[in-house]
Order: structure tokens, then C-alpha cells, then sequence
């Protein structure tokens, strides 16, 4: 953004060329659904992830992150949704992931796929589906990078910011409404605190653990980022590409986003609110000197 939005900055692949998209073709199956289904939580090396996806061919469908099929980052999908996140009835799910499809997308992740049971709503509506898992090396090193990033987040989608990008950014605002919708539904603050450690990482935990559970061990990978191209090109049926793989929004990226947002709101309000309400006490106090000296100047006019 802001770091959230993905159009398309200058590390973004472009659009896959003829030959790698018919190497996905002919790895995956056609014409059962998504080919990939990604159900990891934020912070466990999506955004990574979702450029290798790309460098594979494949075409990640990301709500709220602007790609090449859709430039306003899925705005049009915010109600339907919501509509999914406010029910435990899975045909809006699915006909959502439906229409997905049909718009070119053969891959889905991030938010709300961190909801346990829409993840594994799309993954029994999919059954052809291979499912990636992604974890952090750490629960609380998860923790940390997802408060961050909240944080950061929570700035960066406000719907009043003396950014103009950010006030008018209505895929931000789109991607907003489903993050406050999935915390809410998993009885979650919006921005966790750091008393809220305990909750959150429970939460990640019990996704990962029912995911687990839930799916065929043949059709799941349990992957980090740190693993590289292997692993996934492996489970993928793909070679491994003549590049590194990804490593995008760390936490250290997101540390110093955050800290300069910080700085420029800081700052922004020092300028906006401090200087005008300093020339409204210099304009008080100049009026209080002038109506004491009148005061005193009556009084001594009295005692002639």
C-alpha cells in the first residue's frame, strides 16, 4: 500500500507466459474446480507464495489485491462475501467460488480462507483440489508478525487518512471490512494487542490442526516459505524454476511501513491540529491580556 495491495509493483510477474500455462495444465487436473486451494493464515508466507504461484502460471484469486484479471482488487465480491462469512449455510460459498472460477482464477487464498470452516468448505466442494497449508516457523513469532501487521493494516485501510491513496483506496476498504467481519465471526479483535497473544496463536493453532486432520495427507502440503521451491514444485508435479524463490512482506518490511506511517500521522497531526489550536491559544491568551488591562484601567478610573 500500501504493502497489501498487489498492482502491480515492480517484483510482480507478469502474466504467465503460453508455455508455463500449459505446463500447469498438464500437472493438475482441468475442469474440477480450483487446482489449488491455500488455506494457510495471514503472515504465514502468503504474499510470497502467491508470486510463486504466479511464476508457476497459475492465476491466484486474492480479495481485496488487485491482480491482472480484476484491477480493483474484487471490490464487486465484498457483499457476497460478508454474505458468506454471516451464515453457516454453504451455498453462498460455493456459488461465489463458482463464479471465481468461471472469471479465469485457478487458484484461492488469504482471507477469509483463515476461517476454518470456509476453508474446508471449499476444499470438500473441490474434492479434485490440492490444498497448501501454510505455517510460520513459530506460533509466537506468527503472533508478532500478524500483530504487526494489523497494525500496520489498520492505518493503511482507514476510510479517513490524510493519504489520499488510502482514503479513496477502495479495494483496502473492501479488504477491511472482510478482515473485521472474520475476526469478528472468530470472536477476534480487529488489532490484536499484545494481551491477546494467547487467543490468537489457540486460534491459529486449532486451524492448522483441524485442517490437518480434515484433509487426505495426499492431497495436502503443510509448507513454509523458508523450503522453497521444492517441496511445492514436488507436490505440484512441476520443475522448479531458474529463480529464487519469493520472499516478500517481512516482518522487517512491515516494521518500518508501520513506523513511517506512524511518523507521517504524527507529524500530519502536529501540522493539521497543533499549529492552528497554538494560534488559537496565542489568540486567547492576547485577548485575556487585553480584557485584564481594560479591567484594570476601569478599576483605576473608578478609584479617581
Amino acid at each position: 500500500p500500501s504493502p497489501l495491495l498487489r498492482h502491480p509493483p515492480a517484483w510482480r510477474s507478469p502474466a504467465p507466459p503460453p508455455a508455463a500455462a500449459a505446463a500447469v495444465a498438464g500437472a493438475l487436473p482441468l475442469g474440477e474446480g480450483f487446482k489449488v486451494i491455500c488455506v494457510g493464515y495471514p503472515r504465514t508466507g502468503l504474499t510470497s507464495l502467491e508470486e510463486a504461484m504466479l511464476k508457476l502460471g497459475f492465476s491466484p484469486y486474492r480479495m481485496g489485491h488487485r491482480d491482472d484479471l480484476d484491477k480493483s482488487g474484487h471490490t464487486k465480491d465484498v457483499d457476497r462475501w460478508l454474505e458468506v462469512l454471516s451464515t453457516e449455510d454453504l451455498a453462498p460459498l460455493e456459488k461465489l467460488a463458482d463464479d471465481i472460477l468461471q472469471r479465469g482464477y485457478d487458484t484461492i487464498l488469504d482471507v477469509p480462507l483463515d476461517n476454518t470452516a470456509i476453508a474446508l468448505g471449499l476444499v470438500r466442494h473441490f474434492p479434485q483440489s490440492k490444498v497448501i497449508l501454510t505455517l510460520h516457523d513459530g506460533s509466537e513469532g506468527w503472533f508478532n508478525s500478524y500483530r504487526v501487521h494489523m497494525q500496520d493494516f489498520n492505518l493503511g485501510s482507514a476510510r479517513f487518512s490524510p493519504h489520499r491513496q488510502i482514503a479513496l483506496g477502495k479495494s483496502r476498504h473492501a479488504l477491511r471490512q472482510i478482515h473485521a467481519a472474520d475476526s469478528k465471526k472468530q470472536h477476534l479483535p480487529f488489532v490484536p494487542l499484545e494481551a491477546d497473544a494467547q487467543r490468537f496463536i489457540e486460534a491459529y493453532e486449532a486451524h492448522n490442526s483441524e485442517v490437518t486432520a480434515a484433509v487426505e495427507p495426499q492431497r495436502l502440503l503443510t509448507f513454509m516459505a523458508q523450503q522453497g521451491w521444492e517441496p511445492l514444485c514436488q507436490f505440484l508435479g512441476m520443475d522448479v524454476p531458474g529463480v529464487p524463490y519469493p520472499k516478500l512482506h517481512t516482518l522487517g518490511r512491515d516494521q518500518r511501513h508501520l513506523q513511517q506511517q506512524q511518523h507521517y500521522l504524527m507529524v500530519f497531526d502536529v501540522f493539521f491540529f497543533g499549529i492552528p489550536l497554538f494560534g488559537v491559544s496565542v489568540m486567547a491568551h492576547w485577548l485575556w491580556k487585553r480584557y485584564r488591562s481594560g479591567v484594570k484601567i476601569l478599576e483605576e478610573k473608578a478609584n479617581v
